[in-house]
Parts: C-alpha cells; sequence; structure tokens
C-alpha cells in the first residue's frame, strides 16, 4: 500500500513538472524578444528627418508615398494652370495692342492722304508754301514714329516680366521635383537640419547611458559623437556633401547599436537601411566606387537577412528582395535617375516589413 502511494506522489511531481516547462520555455522566449529603448527610436525618426532634408531617400509606407504622389500631381496641375492663363492673358493684351496698331495705322494712313492733298494745294498755290508742307509733313512723321517707339518701349517690359515670370516658375518646379514632390534642396532646409541636429544632441545624450548599460564600447558611440559633432559644423558651413557623409556615418553607428539587442526586427534591416543611404549619397556625389563597394556589402547583409525571415516571407520581403537586386543594377549601370528611384523603393520596403514585424512583436 505504502509503495502505490509513494508512485503515486512520483507521478504527481513528475506531471507538475512537465507541466511547468512550457511556461519555462514562455518566460525565456519573451526574455529573448527585447524592446529598442524609446531614444533609439527617436534618434532614428530625427536622423531620418535629416537624411531625407539633405537630398536623401525618404522613410515611408506605401501609404505615405501614395499621398505624396498626388500632392505632386497637383503641384503640377496647378503650375500648367497658371501658366495656361498668363499665356491667354499674353495673348489678351497682344490682341488689344494689335487693335491699336492697325488704328494708328488707319490714322496714319489718313494723315498720308491728308498731307498729299494739302501738298498737291499747296505746289497749285505755288512754291513758296511748299517747304511749310513738307515741313509740317515731316513733323507729323516723327511724331508717328515716336509713338510706335513709345509702343514697343512699353511692350519690351512687358514681355519681360512674362519671361521672368515663366522663369521663377520653372526654378520653383525643379526645387520641387524629385521623388514624390519632396524638395531636392533650398536654403531652408539648413534651418530645419539644425533645429533636428541640436534635438539629437539631447536624445543621445539619453540613450548613451543605455548603451554603456548593454556593454557597447565608448570607441563605437565615440564613432557616433565625432559625427554628431562633424555635422554641426557641417551645417554652420553649409557644405551639404560632407554634412551628407556624416549623416551616413551616424546611420552606420545607429545600426551597429541595434545588432545588440535582440528583437523581432533583425538589426540586418537596419544595417541595409545605412547602407541604403550611403549609397544613394555618394552616388549623388559622383564617387560610384563607393557606391559599389557599399552595394557589395548591401548583398552580403541581405544573405545574412534571408535565413532569419525564412519562415516569414512575405510580400513585402519579396518586394525588397526585388528592389535590392534592382538597385545593385542601377550602381553597375552607374544611373543615377534609377538609383535614386530605386533607394526610395529600398527604404519604403524596409519600412512595410518593419511595421508588419512591430505588430506580430505586440501581439
Amino acid at each position: 500500500m505504502c509503495k502505490k502511494i509513494l508512485l503515486f506522489f512520483i507521478i504527481l511531481i513528475q506531471i507538475i513538472s512537465l507541466s511547468g516547462c512550457p511556461g519555462e520555455d514562455k518566460s525565456a522566449k519573451e526574455e529573448e524578444a527585447e524592446q529598442i529603448p524609446n531614444t533609439m527610436e527617436q534618434a532614428y525618426e530625427e536622423l531620418d528627418q535629416i537624411v531625407t532634408l539633405l537630398n536623401g531617400p525618404i522613410f515611408g509606407s506605401r501609404d505615405m508615398v501614395e499621398q505624396l504622389k498626388t500632392q505632386q500631381i497637383q503641384m503640377l496641375a496647378e503650375i500648367t494652370a497658371d501658366r495656361t492663363g498668363k499665356m491667354d492673358t499674353a495673348e489678351q493684351t497682344g490682341n488689344g495692342e494689335s487693335d491699336k496698331k492697325e488704328q494708328e495705322s488707319e490714322a496714319g494712313s489718313e494723315e498720308k492722304q491728308q498731307g498729299e492733298k494739302e501738298g498737291k494745294k499747296s505746289e497749285e498755290q505755288g512754291n513758296g508754301g511748299s517747304g511749310e508742307e513738307k515741313g509740317s509733313k515731316g513733323q507729323g512723321g516723327e511724331e508717328k514714329e515716336n509713338k510706335e517707339q513709345e509702343n514697343g518701349q512699353d511692350k519690351k517690359p512687358e514681355e519681360d516680366a512674362q519671361k521672368t515670370d515663366a522663369k521663377e516658375t520653372e526654378k520653383t518646379f525643379k526645387q520641387e521635383q524629385s521623388l514624390f514632390g519632396i524638395s531636392q534642396w533650398n536654403e531652408e532646409n539648413w534651418k530645419m537640419i539644425k533645429v533636428l541636429t541640436d534635438s539629437l544632441y539631447f536624445t543621445w545624450n539619453s540613450l548613451q547611458p543605455e548603451l554603456v548599460n548593454k556593454g557597447i564600447s565608448t570607441n563605437q558611440t565615440g564613432y557616433f559623437n565625432a559625427a554628431l559633432e562633424d555635422m554641426s559644423r557641417f551645417i554652420m558651413e553649409e557644405d551639404i556633401e560632407n554634412a551628407q557623409i556624416a549623416a551616413f556615418r551616424m546611420a552606420e553607428a545607429l545600426a551597429a547599436f541595434s545588432s545588440y539587442y535582440r528583437t523581432k526586427i533583425p538589426a540586418e534591416l537596419k544595417r541595409i537601411q545605412s547602407l541604403t543611404v550611403g549609397i544613394h549619397f555618394f552616388a549623388g556625389q559622383g564617387d560610384w566606387e563607393k557606391s559599389q563597394e557599399l552595394a557589395n556589402l548591401l548583398q552580403q547583409e541581405f544573405s545574412k537577412l534571408k535565413p532569419l525571415m525564412q519562415n516569414d516571407q512575405s510580400q513585402s520581403f519579396q518586394m525588397l528582395e526585388f528592389s535590392l537586386a534592382d538597385l545593385n543594377n542601377s550602381v553597375q549601370k552607374q544611373d543615377l535617375n534609377l538609383l535614386v528611384l530605386r533607394t526610395n523603393l529600398v527604404t519604403s520596403n524596409l519600412r512595410e516589413i518593419e511595421s508588419e514585424l512591430s505588430q506580430g512583436q505586440g501581439q
């Protein structure tokens, strides 16, 4: 009897132990899924805005791309309507001046006929009045010539004004002609970049202790800090090319920090993003050798990412794969127009994948 009771307790203990295992595994998995610090997310957000303002790629979802496309089309429609209105006004002005010239021409013709009649009459009366009549006629001719010159002078400033307006409209359009209406560059960008960079100093100061506690070396944090200081200097100097390189260096550093956190969003995605920014900037500066070097690293990072996404290869992931292949092709062809388009495709696809993974992590 005692043996049966003892056996019963042993079996019961084993059942309890086995039932506790799944809970322990679940806890272990929850510990593995870390959360990137909010300060790092904020640093990414501020840096992404700086990159875009420095004539870099945009970081938005497909919905945002659709909104930007609509804005671009609306802007083009307004410019076209404005030009059409100015052309109609110019035609009306031209028709009015044409009618005025015809009236002046008819009046001049009548004066000429009247002058000829009076000339004939004066010849009949004698040569004495001939000189006076010729003088009168000559004076009438001079008045007519002066009127024509005045009309020409009035018309010239108006034509110049129309040409100036057309040039200004064209200039404004070119400033906003880059992808989906994002300004390629204007002087106001420096002010916005300075505001964001100054804010980034506060974000960075809050992030540093968390990175140190995570075991990130001072060399790595120092790399970001140096790039941030360089950014401030290049803003004051209004040196856009070096400011772009400083922004790329900061993106590199943030991607390296992300690799210390084990989340459902692989760090390879952030490294792909930073490399895409570098390709965009260096190609824009005409450094195709550096762009090709980064494109090679991009392919290596994607090779690391693919096995991690083996069980979750959504349509967004497939679109990312195609966009990366197309981007690499644009670098090899050294086609800047296609490259700018395709870096934006890559960053948009990355944003979509991150959004999908974040929603999965929250569930």
